[in-house]
Parts: structure tokens; sequence; C-alpha cells
């Protein structure tokens, strides 16, 4: 077995990542068609055992703080479009429900006016007919009242009648 060689790739205050080649360096011979196909596009396959220094000029660390400044600016502007989105919705929303609160408030007087108007008209009406059927009354009672008093004329004037003619049959007899 072939002697185990540790690649120190980062060191921090938390501990440090390695690794460990396990197989030795193979021949040129002995790669896989597939890896020199991959290789033969120039550009190198990506390795942890490479040194980090050739992969690129600014560190990882650098790179990777880039990515997440940038990463938190677009999460920033992107919550700062959905505030601003939300605050415009829920102020359209405050409007519309103000506007449908003052015109259901238009309806109710409306409303209310009309029906006001038309107990007005009802009030009128009543009033007019009920003044119409007093007078009528008023018109019936003495109509009736001229009836019966003409009605006990002719009784009056029947009985004394039908009185004259008992007295005189009562004069027959004596």
């Amino acid at each position: 077995m072939a002697p185990l060689e540790i690649a120190k790739i980062a060191e921090k205050a938390s501990g440090a990542a390695f690794e460990v080649k396990i197989k030795g360096q193979v021949s040129e011979s002995a790669k896989s068609a597939a890896q020199a196909r991959l290789e033969s596009y120039g550009s190198p396959l990506p390795s942890l055992l490479r040194s980090r220094a050739l992969a690129a000029a600014k560190p990882v660390n650098q790179d990777r703080a880039d990515k997440a400044r940038r990463q938190n600016e677009q999460k920033r502007e992107a919550a700062e479009r959905l505030r601003a989105e939300l605050d415009n919705s829920t102020k359209a929303k405050h409007e519309g429900f103000l506007q449908s609160m003052e015109k259901a408030k238009e309806k109710r007087e409306e409303a209310l006016a009309d029906r006001k108007a038309r107990a007005g008209q009802h009030f009128e009406k009543v009033m007019t007919r009920n003044g119409e059927c007093q007078q009528r009354q008023a018109e019936e009672v003495k109509a009736f009242g001229g009836l019966v008093q003409s009605l006990e004329q002719k009784a009056k004037e029947k009985r004394e009648e039908a009185l004259a003619d008992r007295k005189a049959r009562a004069g027959q007899h004596f």
C-alpha cells in the first residue's frame, strides 16, 4: 500500500480541512477515456489537491464574501420591492374600502331621504282621506238626522191620523 499523503487545504480557528490522497498518481496511459476527453478541452479538472494560490488570484473566502454581499443586496432589493408593493396594495385596499364605505353611506342617506319623502306623501294622503272621511260622516249624520226627523214627523202624523181615525170610529159608537 502506498503511503498516505495529507494535503492541507485550509486552517481556521474552528478547525482545519484537508484531503487524503488514497491512490497514487495515474500515468497518462492509465487515464480513463472520459478523463482524457475532459482534460483535452483545455481547462484543468477541479481538484481539491491542487494549490489554492494557482486556482484564483483572489482568495476563495473573498469570492464567497463578494457573492454573499451580492446575494444579500439582491435579497434586500427584493424585500424592499415586496414591502413597497405591499404598502401600495395596502393603501389601494384602504382607499377602496374608504370609497366603498362612502358610497354605502351615500346610498343609505339616499334611501333614507326617499323613505322620508314617501312617508311624507303617504301621511298627506292619509290626512286628506281622513278629512274627506270625517266630512262625509258629518254629511251623513246631517242627512241621517234630517231623515230621522222626517221619519219621526211621518210617524207622528200617522199616529195622529190613526188616533183621529179611532176617535171618529169611537164617536160613532156613542
